[in-house]
């Protein structure tokens, strides 16, 4: 999660890798985030250190990275790894419904009569209904290069 915790932190600059830091982050540049995020409160569960704000423009909210999905939140976990909170989080564009007794295809447990938050449907053949977890575990054990719809096998509209 640490690793993941310095590309999703606000105004942190990312360096080209020959450059001496922490995974192309520079310790000045570090500590900086960390000075600026405890002024900043997590609007999920009020405590202060919160390094991630919300992408869009205007929006001023501000989290933690373990509480973004209790929150609502959206982290993008491939480049440019951005965070969005509940209120400007992107929605899947496909329009579908999965039918009655539909199951998660990774965990075979039912998932949810709609698309929501926690439940999501393969953009490419829109038959294939996941859970979030389902797919955030599928994603973080597969890695991006080989992400793909476990029915379809499509992976550049899945991802």
């Amino acid at each position: 999660m640490a690793f993941f915790l310095q590309f999703f932190a606000s105004n942190l600059p990312h360096h080209p890798v020959d450059r001496v830091g922490h995974r192309a982050f520079l310790p000045r540049d570090i500590l900086d985030v960390v000075s600026r995020a405890a002024q900043k409160s997590c609007f999920i569960c009020g405590q202060s250190g919160a390094t991630i704000t919300c992408c869009e423009t205007d929006c001023d909210l501000s989290f933690h990275l373990p509480c973004a999905k209790q929150g609502g939140c959206v982290t993008q976990f491939s480049r440019p790894y951005r965070s969005f909170c509940p209120t400007h989080s992107p929605q899947q564009e496909v329009e579908a419904t999965p039918e009655p007794g539909t199951n998660c295809l990774i965990c075979m447990e039912p998932v949810e009569d709609r698309k929501t938050f926690n439940t999501m449907v393969c953009p490419a053949c829109k038959n294939a209904w996941f859970h979030r977890d389902c797919i955030q575990g599928q994603a973080l054990r597969s890695g991006v290069s080989s992400l793909q719809c476990p029915l379809c096998r499509n992976s550049q509209a899945f991802i």
